[in-house]
């Protein structure tokens, strides 16, 4: 089959506008992440969703989450965290030459030490606001979280 610019075969269907060259890279990105949940080792047979992240949406496939993204206006990519290793990778498509491109990778392993990088208002400055607000609703509890609460999630 030919199309007006002379292209034939998969070239003339990928020639498309953005959003066919977006839906292609969404096939090729579940077929990536088919590829990984099939290729892990001590791979089992499926079985019904039944443990409480399973039926949350959240699967086991090895610690590996590719998700799709729209990098900027006109790029699309994905992104690959590897959360058992603690590294992300950063894929871009390009549309013109119908290639998938290694943008960045790294490790967020020491990354998650930190308290206080390139925040704003940094940690202390939210703890100075707290310990001076009043309560927002009538009835509400004036307790102020202490140097025990620092660092745990708020209900």
């Amino acid at each position: 089959m030919t199309q007006q610019t002379g292209q034939t075969g998969v070239a003339a269907r990928l020639s498309g506008g953005p959003a066919q060259v977006a839906l292609w890279l969404v096939v090729v990105l579940l077929a990536v992440n088919a590829a990984i949940l099939l290729l892990q080792p001590n791979g089992g047979p499926a079985y019904a969703q039944t443990s409480i992240g399973a039926a949350a949406g959240r699967v086991d496939n090895g610690g590996v989450f590719v998700v799709p993204a729209q990098i900027s206006k006109d790029l699309y990519g994905a992104y690959l965290v590897d959360s058992r290793s603690g590294s992300v990778v950063v894929y871009t498509f390009n549309p013109n030459s119908n290639k998938l491109k290694l943008a960045a990778a790294r490790t967020f392993v020491y990354d998650r030490y930190l308290e206080d990088y390139n925040t704003d208002p940094s940690p202390a400055m939210i703890a100075d606001m707290v310990s001076k607000a009043k309560p927002i609703r009538p009835g509400g509890s004036d307790e102020k979280p202490d140097d025990k609460d620092k660092g745990k999630t708020p209900p």
